[in-house]
């Protein structure tokens, strides 16, 4: 079973957060989400966010991030449910998630090297989880809601999330109770 590795962002401006819209399933930007993608071969996952980051947003990062959510997903199926969809079938993958707490530079998409950033933008918490809530994908979904800390700023622990596709093509969440 091969295993991606990725990465995601979460960078904000005072109480708003940064999405960027790509690709989803319903076409070319259909999706919020939070920056990131899959790290390169000999690319550690702080490297490969700060190249992610420069590529979708146009922002540097400065100094070294906060790991703030780790999530895994397997998927044993032959089930593909989006041509672009992570984990492929018979794969794995694990997302890493950081928390960017200084940067410099102003925003721009039109970087990207696979060019599938259709917008880069600012939205207030609220929003910012109204929008990812949407990610038609429940592992994505799941990610990206564990990554925003609450409104007070208040993480207590790393937020951990794991799923499974099922043989129906059904995402589960993985509870151990």
């Amino acid at each position: 079973m091969s295993v991606e590795l990725l990465v995601i962002g979460v960078i904000r401006s005072g109480s708003d957060v940064l999405l960027v819209r790509q690709p989803g399933p319903d076409g070319p930007g259909t999706v919020w989400a939070l920056p990131g993608g899959r790290t390169a071969s000999g690319e550690l996952a702080v490297e490969a966010l700060a190249r992610e980051v420069r590529e979708e947003t146009g922002l540097v990062i400065q100094g070294m991030p906060e790991l703030v959510c780790v999530g895994h997903m397997v998927n044993p199926t032959g089930i593909r449910l989006d041509d672009g969809e992570i984990p492929a079938p018979g794969g794995s993958a694990i997302v890493l998630s950081y928390e960017v707490t200084s940067f410099e530079g102003s925003l721009n998409c039109s970087n990207d090297p696979d060019a599938e950033i259709a917008e880069v933008a600012w939205y207030s918490h609220e929003t910012a989880q109204s929008l990812l809530a949407r990610h038609p994908f429940p592992f994505a979904r799941d990610v990206a809601r564990h990554s925003l800390a609450p409104p007070d700023g208040h993480r207590p622990y790393v937020a951990q999330s794991y799923f499974r596709r099922g043989t129906t093509g059904a995402d589960t969440a993985l509870s151990l109770d």
